[in-house]
């Protein structure tokens, strides 16, 4: 699949937030009924999570599901101990 803006920024803020609250794909994936690597290919930004499955996201991790697409303050994308699992998958901005 083609990276996106789209998919970039919600791949970066599932990762980050799933870090925030020390989730593991697993953890997310059993609640939601789903594999874990479904959970890891959102995150990594292989696939994107169905509109229902974002609501059902967001219900579950207790947020709005617009936290996904908001960009990060260059600060906190620097943040080193947030996972990042490829170069690809930055901000367009930062290339």
């Amino acid at each position: 699949m083609k990276s996106n803006i789209f998919t970039s920024v919600m791949a970066y803020n599932l990762r980050r937030i799933l870090f925030d609250k020390s989730l593991t794909y697993a953890e997310i994936a059993r609640e939601l009924g789903c594999s874990r690597q479904t959970i890891a290919n959102w995150a990594t930004g292989y696939n994107n999570p169905t509109l229902n499955n974002l609501e059902r996201l967001a219900d579950l991790l207790e947020m709005d599901r617009q936290e996904f697409f908001r960009k990060i303050p260059k600060q906190t994308k620097k943040n080193k101990s947030i996972p990042s699992f490829s170069n690809k998958y930055t901000y367009p901005d930062e290339k």
